[in-house]
């Protein structure tokens, strides 16, 4: 009796195992339409692209100065990896505190593409960028560092094969100095 159960068990995990698709390997549609996921219906209109390849639109809109080159600011965000199906990487609000992010615009350490499409932003500003492989994460030691253990491991597998590095990066700008 024992026996059969085991082998009934058996038999069930591996057709389990032949039906099982892994939550990171995103299907052909979700692919074809997760640009249009990361655009709602309003910001479609508004889309700024950069010469680098960015692409980005404003969440909300803030007041007083505007970021440049050179400005110290900080942010909370989070960032996530398109290719892998929109899966978080990091985000300041994980923190206990939501502690912020500081950086000044512009620094080798931090990720290209976040120093750029900061610039312009408002205090209060939110802002969402699809980052190319270009301006996004060159190495897993950029900052902002990713903190959490698999979602590091998820990025250096990005970065040491051939599979989109293209990041997404929700930022609202807190403080501008």
């Amino acid at each position: 009796m024992l026996l059969a159960a085991a082998a009934i068990c058996s038999a069930n995990q591996a057709t389990a195992a032949l039906s099982y698709s892994s939550p990171y390997r995103p299907s052909e549609t979700d692919v074809k339409t997760l640009p249009e996921r990361l655009y709602d219906s309003r910001a479609k209109e508004s889309i700024v692209r950069l010469p680098s390849g960015i692409e980005y639109f404003d969440l909300a809109r803030g007041t007083g100065a505007q970021a440049e080159n050179g400005s110290q600011v900080s942010v909370y965000y989070t960032s996530r990896l398109r290719g892998l199906n929109g899966i978080k990487l990091d985000s300041s609000y994980d923190d206990k505190y939501a502690t912020p992010f500081n950086f000044r615009v512009g620094e080798a350490d931090v990720v290209p593409g976040l120093s750029e499409m900061v610039v312009g932003m408002q205090v209060g500003g939110k802002r969402r960028a699809v980052l190319p492989p270009s301006v996004a994460y060159k190495n897993a030691d950029m900052r902002p560092k990713v903190k959490e253990f698999f979602a590091r491991r998820r990025l250096l597998s990005v970065l040491e094969t051939s599979r989109d590095a293209t990041i997404v990066f929700d930022v609202e700008l807190i403080k501008l100095r």
